[in-house]
């Protein structure tokens, strides 16, 4: 059977009866908007999220409802901070991920920024192009590096 959505259509209906138990899941910009529903929604049907965000203080007060879900769904949620208009803070971030050795399944690249007053990041790209394309971009280029890594050692030690 096929089920139809549409733009009234919640996220809870469109993952009724899914489960991410047991995946991995990156989300960057969990400070505010989607990138906390997302983060909801998934904890909520069992995945193990990690949030990033430039401001962890926002950002806490502002995940309460994704750390209530994943309390009662069996998900789990932490945070980690990203400033992904400053490379030096992504290869940093990428750099504390990885040491983890828990590779991650799922990346969604929300984080952004919109409608910015003429600014630079810390690297002298324009912020919303250093921030959106270069910071995601570094974040995918560290996490792909780092799945080759692991799916390296996984070969070696069978």
């Amino acid at each position: 059977m096929t089920r139809k959505f549409g733009f009234t259509s919640t996220t809870d209906q469109v993952l009724s009866g899914h489960s991410l138990k047991g995946k991995r899941v990156l989300i960057t910009g969990v400070s505010a908007g989607l990138g906390i529903e997302t983060a909801r929604a998934l904890v909520a049907i069992g995945a193990e999220v990690i949030g990033t965000a430039r401001n962890l203080a926002k950002a806490e007060s502002a995940t309460s409802v994704v750390r209530d879900a994943a309390r009662t769904a069996g998900g789990n949620f932490d945070m980690i901070a990203l400033d992904l208009a400053d490379l030096k803070n992504v290869d940093h971030c990428a750099g504390l991920l990885v040491s983890q050795g828990k590779p991650f399944d799922i990346v969604i690249a929300n984080a952004g920024v919109m409608a910015t007053p003429q600014g630079y990041t810390a690297d002298g790209f324009e912020t919303q192009f250093g921030t959106i394309r270069t910071g995601k971009g570094a974040v995918a280029q560290k996490r792909t590096a780092a799945a080759r890594l692991h799916l390296t050692a996984k070969n070696i030690t069978q």
